[in-house]
């Protein structure tokens, strides 16, 4: 209610101006009438429309008809949930601290570029389109801010802001280092070789201890660093001591020349590399906090000053290093990365989420505070951005007598929050730079954030498992408290919490320990190689890095029995238990072998076509190291990866995203994915006034606007904006009038639900007069979750802006809002429903038959199906795989088809089709008619038969008559008389179910038909063939060759295609041991006889056939067949007959 009141005031404050103003335009009476109610929305402000595209950056393309800018989306990947999953996966593992570590990596950058993947894309395809036609120079994609960079032209800049995933267009800034240089002679140190402020941190006391940042990695963003200098060569992680040899790949990257090798042009990047690890293999120079930990670098920074898109890119290298062709590793990421630079004062987030994601991975984050300069006068508050940020851990500068140096920026933060964190030494700082040299004489926050670094790499070498908060707690509680008159009180805006103390730090966490030296290596042809590894302690979590460059560790544990497990990217792990003991130490080594590769591949489908889909991109959640790929045209795709268990991502535009668990073990297995696309249609107008144009309201000043609240139908969770409908009228208050307007789309998530979050917009759009304006939004892809707003947005001034058509008010919806100052206030019942309408579309949902239900059965073959679908789709009515009927579905959201069904049983499925495209199928229905005339049903044989004379033949059927009399034949094809009797009686054994057993006759038949008959009370006769036919296979005469000789051509059985012994069926059958039904049938599912299995015994024993004997009185009676197999069997002791003499065959 303030607000609203706020408004009565503003807009009566003005009302005497706008009389007078008005006087001098048309007479009073005349005017006041023509206004009716609009006069309370006057905007004095006269404001301009709050569009995403910068005044900075229309301002620079006034100069250049193509500049570079930064796009930033809506939307943010959900690390926080990424995280959490990560550490769920690790408890429920039991992984070490180590691997919780990796995994979280893997899943945050998994997700980060996960969502910059969907929500990017169609932005990407945009400027592929702009770079054919020479509006678009060059861009590049960020996933860990969701942002790009472009450099294009003003019109592809503002038609990007249209996009309504596009935040914000911002101008492509610049951020200075902090350093500068003075005469004065360095300062002495009390130690020989050692500069002041590396003595003045205590440093070289822990160095004394074997602690020197050995094992731990920290990265620079700055003007890049001499890759030779004498006090650096052998401090770079792509250096090989053993070789000499440099690999650059994961250790470099210049953002602004794209150069391969390390280099330097301006000094700045080797000056600080120094002060963190500097220090020549003689003993000399030592100029670095940290002399043992190993340094890489980004360039992001030329001619003293840095671009954002160019710090983007180092950021994101970073959290996730590249090599050569882009392959990201994550655990190549370092332990710290130092920030000597910055930008100005006061709120600027543009690089806070950089922060947050750096942190969230496990790196430290260390920023100068800034120096005074031309842009910045120091003082209170004047600490730069991004050290300004709570994220960030932010140095100040002191001087050798500790006291703040007066260039160093001061807090408190924008946030209120103390800044700087902590202090190092600054002033006439003394390290490397370019041409192999040295130089002192340098000041600046820029001298003191890597020293910082430096005694964070020191921690890490005791205990790389502490988490940054954890660092940060250390360093602010063991740092030396510095005040001054201008700060009595610590901590302070000026020195933070105070000097940093590196021996106090270590000495925290350390003191009273037992230690566990060792290596980590790997065996290859019999030499053992070192690993650039982890060794871990189980029970505390506890790990530190093993040195690169030979293997070697050293682990500071409580007393006790522990396990401990060295471990490695792509390497498996290995564990000992071991026993510390206070203030000593022991040793333990570690050999650890590669794991196995597999390649995991497959094909990807639409889950409606069962089509292959092409650029689909895939990646493994739990290992960023594996690079993403994409199915080709075939649907086809690849990953290769180590053995273990991840989550499968896939994902592409137009259809649901789908994580699948999997196990990569062996060299290769397939895995199809079928993705599930998503349709839409369309959904109708929204709208809440009643079509009747009463009157019209117009602002005097562009930027404000009206909105109308719009409501799903209650069975609609979600929908997707098509198009803004919008009544206009020319308000004649001049004789010339613009057309244009903005439409923008909020969502209801703000207080009271209100407007909270644009979700599109603003839209450039051309009115139609006096008229509905249908505003096309298609291209935006809007989507809405329940409630939103449709928002019309003035650009132009009184009199040539339109007037938003308003009805009576009757009935009034209460739904209209005004929208002042990026403020909406509900709008007054007086000036009755604004004009503003929605059309919308929905998700395609799967068709549903609803009538006739599951296993109804029928007497009239004339039904009519009926069921549920989409609006506007068609329906096609499958019965047993044929269409029987189509119908359009109608805006109810319901089909009625007419068929007729078959006798038997019917299977009915309604697909749904969209625009030639199947959108999906419901569920079968199966129903039955049972008609009045006889059916007959499931005749068997249905499968050829190959019978031997005496064997039985039994013939059956099923049908809807009970009580009825059946009878069947057996005949040839050409042949008019049958080869049975004509009525060979059929048994009904079960009502409706009749059976019949013929025995083969002693004759030569080939495919005879059998036929059945059947006959109801009433007389009425049906008759059917059954699909099996029959053939007798004729008796083998005396003599001693075998009963079936190996056929010359193998045989070609079509029905063992789906059998699990089909390669053994073949094989057998090729050799004559075994044979078909039929020379196409084996009937693989038939049941054996005694005499069948025996015969077969004696075919793959290769016994000697001969001249049956009489052994069993049953055998010369039937099966003469198996004369010659059975007695063979029998000689050979293999089969026994019965204990009344015969043999049951």
């Amino acid at each position: 209610m303030k607000k609203r009141k706020h408004c009565h005031k503003r807009i009566f404050s003005i009302v005497a101006t706008l009389l007078m103003v008005f006087s001098l335009l048309s007479p009073g009476p005349a005017y006041a009438e023509s206004i009716k109610a609009s006069n309370r929305y006057v905007n004095d402000h006269q404001t301009a429309a709050k569009v995403k595209v910068s005044n900075r950056l229309l301002d620079k393309f006034k100069k250049d008809d193509k500049v570079t800018f930064l796009i930033k989306f809506k939307e943010k990947a959900d690390t926080a949930n990424a995280i959490k999953r990560a550490k769920a996966i690790a408890k429920q593992e039991k992984l070490t601290a180590n691997k919780e570590k990796f995994i979280q990596r893997s899943e945050l950058v998994s997700e980060l570029k996960a969502t910059a993947h969907v929500e990017q894309q169609n932005v990407l395809k945009y400027l592929k389109q702009e770079v054919h036609k020479g509006n678009v120079e060059s861009f590049n994609s960020y996933f860990i801010v969701n942002g790009m960079a472009v450099t294009a032209t003003k019109e592809v800049a503002e038609k990007i802001a249209t996009f309504s995933e596009v935040e914000k267009v911002l101008p492509n800034e610049t951020r200075q280092l902090f350093a500068s240089t003075t005469k004065e002679e360095s300062p002495n140190s009390n130690l020989a070789n050692v500069e002041w402020n590396v003595e003045r941190v205590g440093a070289p006391a822990l160095w004394e201890k074997g602690i020197d940042g050995t094992g731990v990695v920290i990265a620079s963003i700055d003007t890049g660093v001499q890759l030779d200098h004498p006090a650096l060569k052998e401090k770079y992680r792509g250096y090989n001591a053993a070789t000499g040899e440099v690999d650059h790949d994961f250790n470099w990257f210049d953002a602004t020349a794209g150069q391969s090798i390390p280099y330097d042009d301006l000094g700045h990047g080797t000056h600080v590399t120094g002060t963190m690890v500097g220090s020549e293999p003689d003993g000399s120079n030592k100029i670095g906090v940290a002399p043992g930990a190993k340094w890489i670098a980004v360039k992001a920074f030329s001619e003293t000053s840095g671009s954002d898109a160019n710090l983007l890119a180092a950021a994101e290298w970073i959290l996730a290093p590249t090599d050569a062709n882009g392959n990201t590793r994550v655990d190549m990421a370092p332990d710290i990365v130092n920030n000597s630079w910055g930008g100005g004062p006061g709120l600027d987030e543009w690089y806070r989420d950089v922060v947050r994601e750096w942190r969230n991975a496990g790196i430290f984050p260390t920023f100068a505070v800034g120096n005074t300069g031309m842009t910045n006068d120091g003082g209170p508050g004047s600490v730069a951005n991004p050290a300004n940020y709570p994220e960030s851990f932010a140095v100040g500068a002191t001087d050798s007598n500790d006291i703040v140096g007066d260039f160093s920026l001061r807090g408190p933060s924008p946030y209120g929050e103390i800044k700087p964190d902590i202090s190092a030494p600054g002033a006439n700082i003394r390290s490397s730079i370019p041409r192999s040299d040295y130089e002192g004489g340098w000041n600046g926050s820029s001298m003191a954030a890597p020293a910082v670094s430096a005694v964070v790499a020191l921690l890490y070498e005791v205990d790389a498992s502490l988490s940054v908060d954890e660092i940060e707690k250390i360093l602010i509680e063991t740092a030396k408290p510095l005040t001054d008159k201008e700060y009595p009180e610590s901590p302070n805006n000026g020195y933070g919490y105070g000097l940093v103390n590196a021996y106090n730090a270590v000495s925290s966490i350390r003191d009273g320990l037992g230690t566990l030296e060792g290596k980590v290596v790997q065996t290859i042809k019999n030499f053992d190689l070192p690993i650039s590894g982890k060794v871990s302690v189980l029970e505390s979590r506890q790990y530190v890095n093993t040195n690169p460059e030979n293997g070697s560790y050293k682990l500071p544990h409580a007393a006790g029995k522990y396990t401990v497990q060295a471990e490695a990217y792509g390497y498996q792990s290995k564990q000992q238990s071991v026993t510390f003991e206070k203030d000593k130490a022991i040793h333990a080594d570690f050999t650890l072998n590669e794991i196995p590769k597999g390649t995991i591949s497959g094909v990807i489908t639409d889950k409606i076509s069962g089509e292959a889909v092409e650029g689909v991109t895939l990646l493994l959640m739990e290992d960023a190291n594996i690079t993403p790929v994409a199915t080709n045209k075939d649907g086809k795709y690849e990953i290769t990866a180590n053995e273990g268990t991840y989550t499968l991502k896939a994902m592409r535009s137009g259809y649901h995203s789908q994580d699948v668990a999997i196990t990569i073990k062996g060299n290769r297995q397939e895995v199809d994915i079928v993705l599930d696309p998503f349709y839409t249609y369309p959904g109708g107008e929204i709208g809440y006034d009643n079509g009747k144009v009463d009157s019209g309201s117009m602002y005097f000043g562009g930027g404000a606007g009206w909105a109308v609240k719009m409501s799903l139908p209650e069975n609609k969770k979600s929908a997707i904006v098509t198009d803004g409908v919008f009544h206009l009228k020319d308000k004649k208050y001049s004789e010339t009038h613009g057309t244009e307007f903005n439409v923008e789309v909020w969502d209801a998530s703000g207080r009271d639900g209100l407007p909270g979050k644009k979700l599109g917009g603003p839209i450039a759009a051309e009115a139609v007069l006096d008229d509905w304006t249908v505003v096309d939004l298609t291209d935006y892809n809007i989507k809405v979750d329940g409630d939103f707003y449709m928002v019309y947005v003035q650009t132009l001034n009184y009199p040539e802006a339109l007037g938003l058509a308003t009805d009576n008010g009757n009935p009034y919806m209460e739904r209209s809002y005004q929208y002042l100052d990026g403020e909406f206030y509900p709008a007054f019942v007086e000036d009755g429903n604004y004009m503003i309408r929605a059309r919308v579309s929905y998700e395609v949902d799967k068709p549903s038959i609803t009538s006739p239900k599951q296993d109804e059965v029928f007497k009239d073959e004339n039904i009519t199906v009926e069921g549920t679908a989409s609006p506007t789709t068609t329906i096609k009515l499958m019965n047993n795989n044929e269409e029987v009927g189509t119908a359009k579905v109608g805006d109810e959201g319901k089909f009625s088809i007419p068929m007729k069904i078959n006798d038997g049983e019917n299977s009915l499925i309604a697909v749904s089709m969209l625009n030639g495209k199947m959108t999906g199928k419901s569920d079968p229905v199966i129903v039955s008619l049972l008609s009045d005339k006889p059916v007959i049903q499931d005749l068997k044989p249905a499968i050829d038969q190959s019978m031997f004379p005496g064997e039985e033949l039994e013939i059956s059927f099923r049908s809807n008559v009970i009580g009825g009399e059946a009878n069947f034949e057996v005949k040839l094809p050409a042949q008019k008389k049958t080869q049975s009797s004509a009525k060979n009686i059929m048994e009904e054994v079960e009502p409706g179910v009749y059976k019949g057993v013929w025995t083969v006759p002693d004759v030569k038949i080939q495919n005879a038909i059998i036929k059945v008959e059947l006959t109801d009370a009433t007389g009425k006769r049906v008759k059917q063939k059954a699909q099996g036919k029959l053939t007798i296979k004729q008796d083998v005469g005396p003599g001693p060759g075998p009963v079936d000789p190996k056929p010359e051509t193998p045989p070609a059985f079509t029905d063992i295609t789906n059998t699990f012994a089909k390669d053994e069926i073949n094989k057998l059958a090729a050799k004559g041991i075994i044979q078909g039904k039929t020379e196409t049938s084996f009937a693989p599912n038939a049941q054996i006889t005694r005499a069948e299995f025996t015969v077969l015994l004696a075919r793959a024993l290769n016994l000697p056939l001969k001249t049956y004997e009489g052994k069993f009185e049953d055998v010369n009676t039937s099966k003469k067949w198996a004369f010659a197999g059975i007695e063979a069997a029998a000689n050979a002791g293999i089969v026994n007959g019965m204990k009344d003499g015969k043999f049951n065959p």
